[in-house]
């Protein structure tokens, strides 16, 4: 469609235009101690922009009555079907560093602005891994919130999820912080994982009631990953009925 193709080209094109102007901002704010947090901010205004460019307006849902008291922070569990799920989390409410793939830093000028404002990891490297665990463990005991896909990457049967990793649950009760669950039931219509072509489709966050981890230890990682990924699997169930129904049968 020539709409789709409209808004591919004016949602790349902003996102790499704002990509060269703030590099110079960004490159300042990494050698501030408070520059993270500022950092992130203009990493907010460059997703919503793009998104909005790209004609994909993210509506955000908070699901129940919980939300997390002032001051306090967080490790973020969400889904992970496109490469559309960092600009819209980093878009919404929750200001937050990624945990995201070593293989992101190499892409030119936007690997040097994540490199120096998420962590990153190496797959299928054990030292890289624990490296990661304890710098996002760093984060979260500095007050700040950390987001990780607990997949490990793009799943490769949307809207179906593949097998959680431990390193979230982790970090989550080694630091004792909440996690907060998050789906994004529409990323992987919008932004396909083996496609650069965007369809114009509204885009959905939906965060959930945070899960306390105070007094839980390494023994209830098991519960707590079948019971984040039941709760995302409904949503993504929830809006994608169709698609969920063809890949069940």
């Amino acid at each position: 469609m020539i709409k789709n193709k409209i808004f591919t080209a004016l949602g790349f094109g902003s996102f790499a235009l704002l990509m060269v102007l703030f590099l110079p901002c960004f490159a300042v704010l990494s050698y501030f101690p408070a520059g993270q947090k500022w950092g992130l901010r203009l990493y907010r205004v460059w997703g919503k922009y793009s998104l909005f460019m790209a004609g994909v307006p993210t509506k955000v849902i908070w699901r129940g009555k919980e939300r997390l008291a002032k001051g306090q922070n967080a490790v973020i569990v969400a889904n992970h079907s496109s490469f559309l799920d960092i600009p819209v989390l980093g878009s919404g409410p929750m200001l937050t560093t990624f945990l995201g793939k070593h293989e992101l830093t190499k892409v030119p000028i936007f690997g040097y602005i994540y490199r120096r404002f998420s962590i990153v990891v190496k797959r299928g490297s054990m030292s890289s891994a624990k490296q990661a665990i304890a710098m996002c463990k760093e984060v979260v005991n500095k007050g700040q919130n950390v987001a990780i896909f607990p997949e490990g990457t793009i799943t490769k049967n949307p809207p179906m999820m593949g097998t959680f990793k431990d390193g979230a649950f982790i970090v989550a009760i080694d630091t004792q912080v909440p996690l907060v669950p998050v789906s994004m039931p529409y990323s992987w219509k919008i932004l396909p994982r083996d496609k650069a072509s965007v369809h114009v489709h509204e885009s959905l966050m939906i965060i959930h009631d945070p899960i306390p981890t105070k007094g839980l230890t390494h023994d209830d990682i098991p519960r707590l990953k079948e019971e984040i990924k039941a709760l995302l699997a409904a949503d993504l169930k929830a809006y994608n009925k169709e698609a969920y129904l063809s890949k069940e049968a």
